[in-house]
């Protein structure tokens, strides 16, 4: 067994056998004799040092192995060369500029490589590096650089680019591969003294620039340093924010029983059971990014860490795990909107002698028995409950006016509800509370609806159909505005004049015709009248209905509209019939006929113009043809 010794080459600690050792040692004496006379010998040998340690590295790794044997050493030797190989005649050859080299000019040469050159940085060794790849001078890259950062603006932005994407040349090998030539003892030598000449051979106006790049790196290097830190600040200060929000929450969570918002958005529609384990998930899918980011910020301000890889590695396992139970638990949640029901109820009201009806609107809460025994309110305490604030109530309470069909007054509620399965939704649509009341000709809507035993938002929608007599009369006030869609509230003008009903500021007034519902102060001019070039505009806008329409339906095929009649129904209002033919892609063609009723908006001026009209009605009858 050949004895080992232990060295240390450039900080490298290596396993070498003896007899390899002796022959590394007279090789490295040889050549620091050789260069014991240069007046950067110091520099040489240290580069011949860090590259001869590289390639021990290189072949330690490859061979997988601990120790150098003599035939490692043979062949590093092989590759940077021997002292004595250089040639006696050319090793003191006078160069152009009057300096003398020490070797041939015949220098093995490599695949040049773009590099960095931090030895030559004046910012970040981008436009040296440049310069060494296209064999030029730096000075003028650089000024080529300064040049398109001062006039066009992105020569900064180019410089920051090749700074992150470049690397830096950090060994021996990188920084000759810079040059396009192999790290030899020649070309290590050559290098070194290049860089003397330069320094040598630099004019007053190279030194003037370079001295000028200098001052400039150094105020750049200050101004990107107090800005690599603002924006450490930042970041550091966004993700304690976010730590911040995700304690609040999870606090108004944890007690929202005790605080009272166990029906505030987003809790009234998650399940109690599904909250905690929500809340779990959220909370560490924002914490570890916020320990990560605030990581990222002391490094980038402080240059350390305090994370080691365990512990990253533990808060993304974390991390993944909080990801999939958020995803489980809300998917969960989602499945309760899946399938919708509805429950209607016909309501017959008492008829009134005028055929006058008067809408109000309220926020008043209706008492159930419960609430009567919570509150403490009776009859003879004269309490009573309003809503003060609508910020989070349910006001999806929509009201639609129309001829009764019989011509007696008729009420139609409708709850609608989503849930996981057909019967969860009509429960849910069972725990709708709403009210209305009717007193002699005043009909009193509530606003808002309400949830019985707490329950929990589904989507849950109340729509009314209020059915009037022929020429029955409306009048509305301001408050009914929020919940009236069909006829919609301002389309009309103001009554001009006040009724003592109510004492409304402002109030509308409707007529239940043989044609729907008109404003009673409802005038047309005369350029809405029926001609040529308004039937034209009708039938344009009536086909780009049917086109919107068909195109929503996602069917495969074609259509082709070959007829299109206009018919007025009263003044300001029309219908278009068209006839179109639909080519199916199964072969089944169907014969449609679209019926799409446009009504004059209020204030309208310009009978051509599509936004002169809102679509009042629109139905569609289907063939199949043959």
């Amino acid at each position: 067994m050949n004895k080992t010794i232990i060295i240390n080459i450039s900080g490298i600690i290596f396993h070498i056998e003896e007899d390899a050792y002796d022959v590394l040692k007279s090789y490295m004496n040889d050549i620091k004799r050789h260069f014991s006379a240069s007046t950067d010998s110091f520099e040489i040998i240290t580069d011949i040092e860090n590259r001869i340690a590289e390639l021990f590295t290189e072949r330690l790794t490859s061979d997988n192995k601990q120790v150098i044997f003599l035939a490692d050493v043979e062949e590093v030797i092989n590759k940077m060369g021997k002292v004595s190989d250089f040639d006696p005649d050319t090793e003191t050859t006078q160069t152009p500029n009057g300096s003398t080299s020490m070797f041939s000019e015949d220098f093995p040469k490599v695949k040049r490589r773009l590099f960095r050159d931090t030895d030559n940085q004046i910012i970040g060794g981008v436009c040296s590096g440049v310069a060494n790849y296209m064999e030029i001078d730096p000075t003028w890259v650089r000024l080529i650089w300064a040049l398109l950062t001062i006039t066009w603006g992105f020569g900064l932005i180019i410089y920051i680019i090749l700074w992150l994407a470049v690397p830096e040349a950090k060994t021996v090998a990188d920084k000759m591969a810079m040059k396009g030539e192999a790290a030899t003892l020649a070309s290590i030598k050559k290098a070194a003294n290049d860089k003397i000449n330069e320094v040598k051979s630099n004019s007053g106006l190279k030194s003037f620039f370079n001295s000028f790049f200098e001052v400039l790196g150094s105020i750049l290097k200050w101004g990107l340093k107090a800005f690599v830190i603002f924006i450490g600040v930042v970041i550091i200060l966004s993700a304690i924010a976010a730590l911040l929000a995700i304690f609040t929450g999870s606090t108004a969570l944890v007690f929202s029983e005790s605080f009272g918002l166990g029906n505030f958005p987003p809790l009234n529609f998650i399940a109690p059971a599904y909250r905690i384990p929500l809340w779990l998930s959220v909370f560490f899918l924002v914490l570890v990014p916020s320990i990560f980011i605030i990581w990222l910020g002391v490094k980038v301000i402080f240059n350390r860490s305090f994370l080691n890889k365990t512990v990253g590695f533990s808060m993304l396992a974390i991390w993944v795990i909080a990801l999939f139970a958020f995803a489980v638990y809300a998917g969960k949640s989602a499945a309760s909107f899946k399938e919708e029901a509805s429950i209607r109820q016909t309501i017959d009201l008492t008829p009134v002698k005028n055929n006058t009806w008067y809408l109000l609107a309220d926020d008043k809460k209706w008492l159930t028995s419960n609430d009567s025994i919570k509150f403490n309110i009776t009859l003879k305490s004269g309490k009573s409950i309003a809503h003060y604030s609508d910020d989070f109530d349910f006001d999806e309470v929509n009201l639609k006016i129309e001829r009764s069909p019989d011509n007696k007054p008729h009420l139609i509620k409708i709850y609608k509800s989503k849930g996981k399965n057909f019967d969860n939704a009509i429960e849910n649509s069972q725990n709708i509370l709403y009210n209305y009341l009717q007193k002699d000709s005043t009909l009193t809507f509530n606003r808002h609806y309400e949830l019985k035993n707490n329950g929990l938002w589904r989507v849950q929608e109340v729509e009314l159909i209020l059915q009037l007599p022929l020429n029955s009369k409306i009048i509305a006030d301001q408050k009914m505005s929020s919940i009236m869609r069909d006829p919609y509230f301002y389309e009309c003008e103001d009554d001009n004049s006040h009724h003592d009903h109510e004492d409304e500021s402002s109030t509308k007034t409707w007529i239940v015709t043989e044609n729907g519902i008109r404003c009673s102060n409802y005038t047309v001019s005369n350029s809405f009248e029926r001609n040529p070039d308004l039937d034209e505009t009708l039938k344009g806008m009536a086909r780009d209905e049917i086109n919107s329409k068909f195109s929503l339906e996602d069917e495969n095929g074609t259509f082709d509209i070959y007829n299109q009649n206009v018919e007025e129904v009263e003044k300001g209002t029309f219908r278009v019939i068209s006839e179109a033919r639909i080519r199916k892609s199964d072969g089944n063609d169907e014969k449609r006929t679209y019926s799409i009723t446009f009504q004059r908006k209020k204030d309208a001026q310009d009978p051509n113009d599509n936004d002169s009209w809102w679509v009042k009605d629109a139905t569609t009858k289907s063939i199949e043809l043959r």
